[in-house]
């Protein structure tokens, strides 16, 4: 059974190098679920050739969303509820980037602390 919520909101940044950049959320903690209401990804500095929106970890990804040859200082998003359970993470990688672009992934939800429901 879930607790009461706990909104959010965060910002991951990070300074490209050259090539496949992957900025990710902390993994979920036990006994936490998360839910990501949006998130939205770009790079503020130039194009780059292809951005992919993942859901991860325990030994799967999930393709949520695709975009080829984004433009640069453009907000490409997924506005669907995204659930994360115990062990998963959200992955923003970005292909094609320069040296020193300037990477921002946005993220607003909630998380919530869930106990077992025994009969």
């Amino acid at each position: 059974m879930a607790q009461k919520k706990q909104p959010f909101d965060d910002v991951l940044t990070a300074s490209a190098s050259a090539g496949s950049n992957d900025l990710r959320t902390e993994q979920v903690k036990p006994g936490w679920l998360w839910c990501v209401q949006r998130v939205a990804v770009e790079n503020q500095t130039t194009l780059y050739t292809d951005l992919r929106i993942l859901k991860a970890g325990r030994g799967a990804e999930f393709l949520l969303a695709e975009e080829d040859n984004p433009a640069a200082a453009t907000l490409y998003w997924v506005d669907t509820p995204v659930y994360l359970m115990e062990g998963q993470y959200l992955v923003a990688r970005l292909s094609g980037c320069t040296l020193s672009d300037v990477l921002k992934v946005y993220l607003t939800g909630w998380k919530a602390q869930v106990t077992e429901v025994t009969p």
